[in-house]
């Protein structure tokens, strides 16, 4: 089967080796595509004292055809971004994130959700201006997760304006936001939020307090339904993806102590919950599908294991250690793109490592 075949990945290659860089958490939606090329965004505190947004295009063969600063714009400078999404369509990227965009020492102002377009086929690329996706209420508004379906760009986000962490959710469309919508019950902690769109279906996932407990818990604005989607015990991180009729969510779970990544699939009904791990730890998971195969990446004793619905897990790291925050996306030319946060022997910043698998690349 080709997948088992480790020679159609290339090697692991650092992107931008002087830059001390990282990748949010693997539920947000960090890599997107672009005509056979993988888009990546993230965090890099690289030349400013502050945490700014970049974002890179990489081809198949592992190069960086670009790589533009996102979150640098006007008289506010970025102060603390974090937790990137980029969504491409139309020949347009859509880019959203959290961040501080007043002076650092009105300590008072909290993070907000902001979103930015980029027309790169136009005179080299052309940005429009940073605009809030989130009131400017002073409270937190962090951790965005974003999706498209149709004519619309679903975001869910954490926020605070009631006074506990809650999920919101709201949609572009138009050029023009809707209302915010809160879809988490509990008063004392939900948030983590992850949006999943494909096939007419729209589900956010989420972590909230049930039952004096953290559950993974997802919501449909399409159906207005709720799901319980872990199984038992403290559940975190969910993350998901959809492959024609179906859309999958992973999430990190603890039994004994120990945490454990599972995995569920939607079609019409909720499937049974499945273990992907074997042994050791299992967090920070992720997945993406395409023609019906879903493939899976996770953080398992400090390496980066990924495996498919047709192939067994491996470990993907080869020089990177201490790994966290992997990402994996199926793009729609065949190639695999999966990319995570690590370190290298003799630097003590974390960078970001990665690895193109090539359905075109001959086995050596």
């Amino acid at each position: 089967m080709i997948l088992l075949l480790l020679s159609l990945w290339t090697d692991e290659i650092t992107l931008g080796a002087n830059h001390v860089s990282f990748l949010p958490p693997a539920s947000s939606n960090a890599v997107g595509e672009d005509n056979g090329n993988a888009l990546i965004t993230f965090t890099t505190g690289h030349t400013n004292p502050y945490l700014e947004i970049y974002f890179a295009i990489i081809d198949g063969s592992g190069t960086v055809l670009r790589m533009v600063n996102v979150s640098r714009a006007g008289t506010q400078s970025s102060q603390w971004a974090g937790y990137p999404n980029v969504i491409s369509f139309d020949t347009t990227y859509y880019f959203i994130w959290d961040d501080r965009r007043i002076s650092y020492h009105e300590i008072e102002f909290q993070n907000e959700v902001y979103y930015r377009i980029f027309y790169p086929d136009v005179a080299g690329g052309i940005w429009l201006g940073i605009q809030n996706a989130t009131s400017s209420d002073g409270e937190w508004s962090i951790n965005p997760s974003a999706a498209k379906l149709g004519d619309r760009i679903y975001v869910a986000w954490e926020d605070t304006r009631e006074g506990y962490d809650a999920v919101y959710y709201s949609y572009l469309e138009n050029g023009l936001w809707s209302n915010a919508f809160k879809i988490s019950g509990s008063i004392y902690y939900a948030g983590y939020p992850c949006v999943v769109t494909g096939n007419s279906e729209v589900f956010i996932f989420y972590e909230e307090v049930q039952d004096s407990f953290i559950q993974v818990r997802a919501y449909s604005p399409i159906r207005n339904q709720y799901y319980t989607i872990s199984t038992g015990g403290e559940a975190y991180s969910p993350s998901g993806s959809a492959s024609g009729d179906e859309i999958c969510v992973v999430w990190e779970q603890v039994e004994n102590g120990v945490p454990q990544i599972y995995s569920r699939v939607f079609n019409s009904t909720w499937g049974q919950a499945v273990k992907l791990t074997i042994s050791g730890y299992g967090t920070m998971p992720c997945v993406t599908g395409k023609d019906g195969i879903f493939y899976y990446a996770w953080v398992e004793d400090g390496n980066i294991i990924f495996k498919s619905d047709t192939s067994d897990s491996r470990v993907m790291n080869q020089l990177s250690y201490n790994c966290f925050n992997p990402h994996v996306y199926a793009l729609d030319n065949g190639n695999l793109f999966l990319c995570w946060s690590g370190y290298i022997s003799g630097d003590m910043d974390a960078k970001i490592l990665y690895r193109v698998f090539s359905s075109s690349k001959s086995p050596s």
